[in-house]
């Protein structure tokens, strides 16, 4: 929403400045993107008349001109054919930076000198092309400032609104905003007039929830023309191209109430108005020249020959206005906003009066804005109002709720009594009650729909500046993160092994969920209004998303990435949940093609299943979650049987990792791919383990290692869990360094060569007492599970 200050002014009792404007919006929730002043560059820019033009004696395309602005007179040089001696342009003096950006010099042009410049609207960045230079009007006072003329020094705020405040998509709704930031009265047209049927206009409403409101207006008379300079420029720097006064009204009452219009030519239309459902088969040749197929679930405006405009979209080209209309019908109204998206999104057609109607358009305004249109034909075309409709179905009403003075309290910490005074500044009738008030919501805050809402414009208006630092009473310290501050942390890990983050959307199609199938069959969740078929259904696992980002860098050249998302999965609900679906927290995890390029000190290396598991374990380490177990079995299937493991946390199964299946990598044509998810809700919830200091030994560490024959069903992961049971106080540290089979080996058995370090933080350590360590170690591992010692 682009807002002019000066349009802004005229409905404030106050004038700030563009500044203040901008900052007390931004005080009250209101995001301000840009300030931009649009009479940058149009300085040195001026009125001026042509007093006699003649041929350049050097270039048949440039014509000498004879300029003055009322006190000098000056010798210009120019190219342009749209002018003749007596009209009024725009002079650049010498010294004028123009908007694009030329800097105007005394020159000499085929060997005449030039005093400046006559500009066009292209050179003063006031529209893209033009085919001459800009002529005014011929009683334009001479030697003026052309910002002053064009209504451009002026100041522009560039709003960018939450879905939620549709109220603001107008002039009046962001006066509210800025008034009650200043607490100044705002200057505002009262709403909620309303006009009588009258027979000589026929109307009517089938769909009444589809159009609560219908109002319809007959002006007779008017001369459709360009518009004057000030709606142009106020249009223009909203924003909204300029046309002619029968569009161009229309939109600048939709700018200033908020209400879209629409004007049909009222000789075009034949019989009743009709607002409707569409019927199948049904078209209409929309104002952009392009015909549309419509469906019932279409709401249209019609006459007794067909569909003459979609309700809150488009108008049709049939009953448009034109320079030979000399009647129009007027049609402000109320339309269902979940219709009016349905068929913006269905049709691709995206429009100022669709975007409004989505977000609610208050119905109590419909005959106001229709009035304020009515008077503008009248008044700047010519036209005479003759007669008016309006029809009422069942109106949405304005909600009542109860705002206590303890809530402000226990929710903003702080006694705010202003608070209902705040209320009263944005428009909302008050009444005092016992511990706090009773509120009546205007209707044109359709966001505001429970007590906590009005909290939050108390909060607002009150300045979340003012309210004060400090801890509440009786704040505990947080001794351990919460889930939030883990997730954070899990992002701070995984960036340092290097990881990059990924987002991606949380919709999933029916063949994704069967490929990577983590949860029961049935529990997926489709959606009732997809926007594609590949988006069907919530997701169930984050892996799909992941490959196929892969998928899209490959393309592109990209030789190896290493990434992971964390993000929520969704299933139904058990049958006695409070809720019908689950959400649960999720990491996943994706290596994929090169990860260590060729060097001269280093051989190229894919990503492997170690890569995938590394990471994970040095979450759980850095994180406090303990150990981390590893075992192949109960996999899924779009895993490899033989390069995967599932991973076990405190004896419960929280995910898996391993190589994606060959062939589910030949149908994704992913490549191989190394994957991993988690599922994080228990052990979010669950108490990190605290890590406990332990001073570095500053005596010598000793070294054993030992070499054990394992049958290949033995995992190493058991044999390194044994070790560690022993417990022995003088053992510090046990790697897996070594894995061989072959020569020297028997049959069905591997060698697992096991690197262990002994020291001690009060001595150095004998060989004897390393020895007596080892041995414990061999026998426990020859009692447990009947490893021996390889010779």
């Amino acid at each position: 929403m682009n807002v002019l200050l000066s349009w802004l002014h005229e409905l404030l009792g106050e004038q700030p400045t563009a500044q203040e404007a901008a900052e007390a919006l931004t005080s009250v929730g209101i995001e301000v993107g840009a300030l931009s002043f649009l009479g940058q560059g149009f300085e040195n820019v001026v009125t001026a008349k042509i007093k006699e033009m003649r041929p350049h004696p050097g270039a048949d395309r440039l014509s000498l001109c004879a300029v003055t602005d009322g006190t000098n007179d000056y010798a210009i040089v120019c190219g342009a054919k749209n002018m003749k001696a007596g009209d009024v342009v725009a002079l650049g003096q010498i010294g004028a930076k123009l908007p694009n950006g030329l800097h105007l010099k005394k020159s000499k042009i085929r060997g005449e000198v030039s005093e400046g410049m006559l500009c066009s609207e292209a050179e003063l960045g006031l529209s893209e092309d033009s085919d001459g230079i800009i002529l005014l009007p011929e009683d334009t006072e001479l030697g003026l400032p052309l910002a002053d003329v064009l209504g451009r020094n002026d100041w522009l705020l560039e709003l960018d609104l939450t879905p939620n405040r549709g109220d603001c998509l107008s002039l009046i709704g962001v006066a509210r905003e800025v008034a009650a930031s200043l607490n100044v009265s705002p200057k505002l047209p009262s709403g909620g007039g309303s006009g009588q049927p009258d027979g000589n206009i026929k109307a009517v409403v089938q769909d009444r929830k589809g159009c609560p409101r219908y109002v319809l207006r007959h002006v007779e008379g008017i001369e459709v023309k360009a518009s004057p300079a000030w709606i142009r420029t106020r249009l223009e720097a909203s924003g909204v191209r300029a046309i002619n006064n029968g569009v161009d009204i229309t939109n600048y009452v939709m700018l200033e109430w908020g209400q879209p219009q629409h004007a049909f030519d009222k000789a075009k239309v034949v019989g009743t108005i009709e607002v409707r459902r569409a019927k199948e088969g049904e078209t209409l040749l929309c104002l952009d020249d392009v015909e549309r197929s419509l469906t019932a679930e279409d709401l249209v405006i019609a006459d007794e020959k067909g569909v003459i405009a979609l309700a809150g979209v488009m108008g049709g080209k049939r009953t448009a206005v034109t320079p030979q209309t000399t009647s129009i019908l007027l049609e402000s109204a109320h339309f269902n906003p979940r219709l009016v998206r349905l068929t913006a999104r269905r049709l691709g057609l995206h429009t100022e009066s669709s975007h409004r109607f989505e977000r609610f358009v208050d119905p109590s305004g419909a005959w106001d804005a229709s009035t304020r249109s009515a008077q503008l034909f009248a008044n700047l075309a010519g036209g005479k109002i003759i007669s008016g409709v309006d029809l009422k179905g069942e109106l949405p009403t304005s909600k009542k709720l109860q705002l206590q003075q303890k809530t402000i309290q226990r929710i903003l910490g702080e006694e705010i009594k202003d608070a209902g005074e705040y209320l009263a500044r944005l428009g909302f009738s008050i009444v005092k009650s016992e511990g706090g008030w009773s509120i009546e919501v205007p209707l044109r805050r359709s966001d505001i729909e429970r007590e906590i809402d009005l909290v939050e414009e108390v909060a607002r208006i009150h300045g979340y500046g003012e309210f004060k630092v400090e801890l509440p009473p009786n704040a505990e310290t947080q001794l351990f993160d919460t889930p939030y501050d883990q997730l954070d942390r899990i992002r701070d890990v995984l960036r340092n092994v290097g990881l990059q983050e990924a987002r991606t959307h949380s919709f999933s199609d029916v063949t994704s969920l069967e490929r990577f199938r983590t949860q029961e069959k049935g529990s997926e969740i489709p959606l009732k209004n997809p926007l594609t078929q590949e988006m069907a259904f919530m997701r169930q696992s984050l892996l799909p998303n992941l490959l196929e980002v892969w998928k899209n860098n490959s393309r592109r050249q990209v030789l190896g990435l290493g990434m992971y998302e964390l993000g929520s999965v969704f299933s139904k609900a058990e049958e006695k949940s409070a809720t019908p679906a689950q959400e649960t927290s999720r990491l996943a995890m994706l290596f994929a093609g090169e990860i260590e390029s060729s060097q001269w000190y280093r051989s190229r290396r894919d990503a492997d299943f170690f890569d995938a598991k590394g990471a994970l374990e040095i979450l759980a380490e850095r994180l406090g979650w303990g150990p981390l177990v590893f075992e192949p079995k109960d996999l899924p299937d779009f895993l490899h049987p033989g390069k995967s493991a599932s991973v076990y946390w405190r004896n419960q199964k929280v995910g898996c990792v391993g190589s994606v299946h060959p062939r589910l990598e030949k149908e994704l044509e992913s490549g191989p791919c190394v994957v991993c998810e988690i599922d994080l809700k228990r052990i979010l919830e669950a108490r990190p383990q605290v890590t406990k200091f332990k001073p570095i030994s500053q005596f010598p560490v000793m070294r054993r290692d030992l070499a054990f024959l394992a049958s290949k069903g033995q995992t190493a992961e058991s044999i390194l869990k044994e070790i560690k049971k022993v417990k022995d106080p003088l053992l510090s540290q046990v790697e897996l360094f070594d894995l061989y089979e072959g020569k020297g080996v028997k049959k069905g058995f591997v060698s697992l060569a096991y690197s262990l370090v002994f020291s001690s933080t009060e001595r150095t350590l004998t060989d004897s007492e390393v020895d007596e360590s080892v041995a414990n170690v061999l026998k426990h591992l020859q009692k447990t599970l009947g490893v021996e010692l390889r010779s």
